[in-house]
């Protein structure tokens, strides 16, 4: 790990409450799990184009931010990059980020947030 501050990132429901203290979740904040969006991108941006009441792209337009979108993920080259984490290091870091996802799933409504998938 490069800096603790890698740890800290994971901790959504501390950063997301004081938004929420300002802003509605679901009419003014809008929270989408990486897991979903890499899975179903296009369906995902099709959610955030009606989240922001935009009008949906042309299904030319959509092809190009897709391709676009495609390119630019990283996430499968840095796990090229470093190999599977190990099982240990899974197990410490679940232990870890477990009463806060407990408390971002309770939040957000949503158990797909206690990421036991």
């Amino acid at each position: 790990m490069e800096s603790p501050s890698q740890l800290i990132r994971g901790l959504y429901y501390p950063l997301l409450v004081p938004w929420t203290k300002t802003f509605a979740l679901n009419k003014q904040l809008l929270v989408i799990r990486m897991e979903q969006y890499t899975s179903q991108i296009a369906d995902v941006l099709r959610g955030v184009f009606v989240f922001l009441d935009l009008e949906l792209p042309t299904n030319e337009v959509m092809q190009q931010i897709l391709n676009k979108t495609v390119q630019n993920q990283g996430d499968k080259l840095m796990k090229e990059k470093t190999g599977p984490m190990l099982l240990e290091t899974r197990k410490l870091l679940g232990e870890f980020y477990a009463p806060y996802n407990r408390q971002l799933a309770k939040l957000l409504n949503d158990e797909a947030y206690l990421w036991n998938d």
